[in-house]
Parts: C-alpha cells; structure tokens; sequence
C-alpha cells in the first residue's frame, strides 16, 4: 500500500470519525491494545515526536472520558488509532532498518492531528501507565552546543504547561509570537495543551560586555546579568511603550544607573504622570496600591537611580517581550525572583540602545542579529547593518542574501551569515 493511498484512508476514516454523530463502541480498548503493541517496538527511539503525539491523543480521550463526554472521548480515541496505524507500518517497513520516520511521512503524521483539543488534557489513567514500559529520557532535539561566550540562547524544544497560550509561551521565551507559530506550523491563535512539545529560536548576541551588574538592550527587550565579565542569565523583559498619542513620554531611558534599593511584595507609590493618565482614561485616580495581587509591581522590585523606572516583576506576564510599560523594566515572575536573590545592593547597570549586532565565533561562522528600531533612533537600519559589518572587516566574509533577509525579518535573532565556500 502506497503512502499517498493510506494518506487517503486516513483522511477519509478521520472525516467519518469528526462528522459521525454516533460514538464508536470499543475504540478505546482498540486504542490501548495499539498502545500496548506499539510500546514494545523501537518506535519510542526511531520515532519519538510521532509515538509522542500518539498517546497524547489517547491522554485527551481518556481526559474526555472522565469529563463523561463520551463522543469526544470516542473521536480522540479513533484518532489515535489511525495515527498509530500509521507508526505501526512504519515499524513494519523498518523490521530490517533502524531509520527515523521520513519528512514527507512526518508531515502527513502531523496533519492528522487533532481537530478539537480538551481544555485540561490529563495524564494517562493508571489503566494506560500499567502498559507504559520505562524507558530512559531521551535529550530534547535541536539544543545547539556553545557557540560563542558572546551568543546566548539557541535552538531548542518547550514542553507546553497547564493554561499557556502561545503568546505567554513567546514571552517566556522571549520570542515573537508569529515566529514560534511559523516554526511549528501553527496559526497564532492556535490552542496549547499540556504536554504539548514547541520548538523554538531565541539565540542572541551579548550587545556589550560589563564586569559585573545588570544590562539591559532596548531594542531586543532583554536584560543581561553579568558576573566577573560573563554572562550570568538573561531574560525577556517588556519596556517603555515607543509611542501613545504621538509623545514618547513613556519610553525607557537609556544610561548608566545603580540599583539602590530592592523590595519583596513592594507597595506602589503611584507617579503623577500615571495619575493624570487615569484620569483621563476615566478611570479611578489612585496615588497608592498595598503589596498584593492587583499590584503591577508583584511580588518583587528593584529602585534605581533613574528617576521613576524600576526593574520589577508582572502581573501580566504575556506582556514580556514588548513595549507596553510606563518606562519600567518588567520582568517574568519567576525570572525576577532568580534575579532579586543574585542582585546585590548596591549594583551597577546600564541601558542601552543597539539594535544591530554581529559576532564571529571562534570557529569562522558569522551571526547577524537586527531587531526592530522601535523607538526610531536610527534613519536607515540597512545602513546601520553595513556599518556593523564593516566595522569587523567582514564585507568580503558574509552572504549579502542572507544578510537582506536577516534585515528584511528583523526577528531580532541570530541567524549565521557566513558566505559558503566554494567547492575546490
């Protein structure tokens, strides 16, 4: 059987399957007996993704099944069984070779995928977790080695958690929402569910070195934390919005500071400036909010020498990695508790405005990152991008292709420029 013609079975029973109106009786004990079969092959090493998402499916059912909704269960449960009729071919096909599933069987593997998805997926029931054999964690795919002490970040694979939305996730991330849904072929408003496995890329250029203290880049919104000349962490961080009604009243400075004071579960002395803003958006005028909840500053906050702005956590953490604050620097939550314990008082940072960054790592590969010039310093950033690299001398060095395409994106990521060498 050709894999275009079962293409077409498959489609044809899940279409029978997602418009019947009548429940299928015995799919779930299909479902596990597959289970069962199928976890005594070598799928789980030559398949992994694939055997992944074929008892997740089975994980929704069950889900379903004990939310008492019998059709949905009995969907989700048919649904696992042509996929796993599809690895268990490919298992079939690779008695004699050990190969992963190709791309092409990949990608039709990943369009059957599930037309509804349950609110709160659940683990398997003890039933499942009996015939689950154990097997060692394989690595997450696609984590880069170091590139460079000068490049952060990189390629790798999030396991989606209970209520995340994919523009939470992008902001953990610190990523752009249209570039993690285009990496995994998804729509930007496409549902999550536990356990759901995202790949992503936030590698990144250190925009400067400092010998110790906090730094943080306001074009690619991120903070850098530096011990003795090295990295220490970095983190997605939201800044000032660039612009509200034509004034830029609220963007965040750039310049030298200290951190001079940090408080856990601070109160809120609230600016004037933020005061009128409430009045004329009709709003209650508040001058003071109590440590709390409702506090936008969370649980922890950092005062520093530049007047108003404080480096501090959120109460809307899907606002990371944008420009939506009053100048502040907002950070994840749990990002900023990592960050209040390794700050010590008093501790130097810097702000700064870089949008084009360029590094050659120390094997001859050349990395561009452009972010976008959200607060317009720069009249053309084309000009800029050359600047940079013929500041390193790398003119004759890099793919002006690759490089107009990095500038086109302007993803704010680092992505290899090098021009390739020519055959011999």
């Amino acid at each position: 059987m050709t894999l275009k013609y079962l293409a077409f079975i498959i489609v044809v029973l899940f279409a029978s399957t997602v418009f019947s109106a009548e429940p299928i009786s015995g799919v779930r004990a299909d479902a596990l007996t597959l289970l069962k079969t199928l976890s005594n092959t070598d799928l789980i090493k030559t398949s992994p993704e694939e055997f992944a998402s074929f008892k997740s499916t089975i994980e929704i059912g069950e889900d379903f099944l004990k939310q008492g909704e019998q059709l949905e269960s009995d969907h989700f449960f048919s649904l696992a069984i042509l996929k796993g009729k599809l690895l268990q071919k490919n298992a079939e096909q690779q008695s004699t070779v050990t190969t992963p599933v190709k791309q092409h069987e990949l990608a039709l593997f990943k369009k059957i995928s599930s037309a509804r998805l349950a609110p709160k997926p659940a683990t398997l029931t003890q039933t499942v977790a009996q015939i689950e054999p154990v097997i060692d964690k394989e690595p997450e795919p696609y984590i880069e080695e170091k590139i460079s002490d000068r490049i952060v970040g990189g390629e790798g694979v999030y396991v989606v958690q209970k209520k995340e939305t994919l523009r939470l996730v992008a902001s953990r991330l610190g990523v752009r929402v249209k570039d993690l849904a285009r990496l995994n072929e998804l729509k930007r408003d496409a549902m999550l569910h536990p356990g759901q496995r995202l790949h992503y890329n936030n590698r990144r250029i250190v925009p400067k070195s400092i010998r110790n203290g906090i730094l943080v880049n306001i074009p690619e919104r991120s903070l850098y934390l530096f011990r003795n000349g090295k990295v220490a962490a970095n983190y997605p961080v939201a800044l000032g919005i660039s612009k509200k009604k034509e004034s830029t009243a609220w963007r965040t400075p750039v310049g030298k500071f200290k951190v001079v004071d940090k408080k856990e579960n601070p109160a809120w002395r609230i600016p004037l400036s933020i005061q009128k803003e409430m009045e004329e958006n009709g709003e209650e005028v508040l001058e003071f909010m109590p440590p709390g909840p409702k506090n936008p500053l969370g649980k922890y906050a950092l005062r520093t020498t530049l007047s108003g702005i404080m480096i501090h956590s959120t109460t809307r953490p899907a606002s990371i990695n944008s420009f939506s604050s009053h100048g502040c620097i907002r950070v994840m939550p749990e990002h900023m508790e990592n960050l209040f314990r390794s700050v010590s008082i008093p501790m130097n940072g810097e702000i700064i405005y870089k949008p084009v960054k360029i590094e050659k790592a120390p094997d001859g590969r050349i990395f561009l990152e452009v972010n976008n010039d959200s607060y317009e310093m720069f009249e053309d950033i084309t000009a800029e991008v050359k600047k940079v690299i013929s500041s390193k001398k790398l003119e004759e060095k890099v793919s002006w292709q690759r490089v107009n395409r990095v500038i086109t994106e302007k993803s704010g990521i680092a992505e290899d420029v090098t021009l390739p060498e020519m055959p011999d």
